[in-house]
């Protein structure tokens, strides 16, 4: 039986959890990429709504 923690429902949920924080935490989308291990046009396509309104005050 898998425990079950209440955090996400699966392991996918909490990589977008991270991946929409570091960008909207003005980390730079070329290093988010590399974090994330996927190129930078998957990374603009999948999360730009993440970079719209964003304040760039970290």
């Amino acid at each position: 039986m898998e425990p079950t923690s209440g955090l996400a429902k699966r392991p996918y949920d909490l990589r977008h959890a991270d991946i929409s924080f570091w960008l909207y935490s003005a980390v730079d989308p070329a290093e988010c990429a590399r974090r994330a291990g996927q190129s930078i046009e998957v990374l603009f396509r999948r999360y730009a709504k993440f970079l719209d309104g964003r304040s760039g005050t970290g």
